[in-house]
């Protein structure tokens, strides 16, 4: 299954470039999945009426105890 990370390595090599794609791959995709989780948590916080911030000092003083 390809996606458009493989469409942009695939034009880099048309342009003779080999080096480092893989890590262009792999960063892009760790950056898609991160963009994806963070709005996937951001959804979860609106849905209990909390921003980030909120969350995070409820589980520091939930984890205090």
């Amino acid at each position: 299954m390809n996606d458009d990370l493989d469409h942009i390595t695939a034009q880099w090599q048309r342009q003779g470039i080999t080096d480092e794609l893989l890590a262009m791959q792999l960063l892009g995709r760790f950056a898609r999945l991160n963009k994806t989780l963070e709005l996937a948590f951001l959804h979860c916080y609106e849905q209990h009426g909390l921003k980030q911030g909120e969350f995070d000092v409820l589980a520091t003083l939930r984890r205090a105890g």
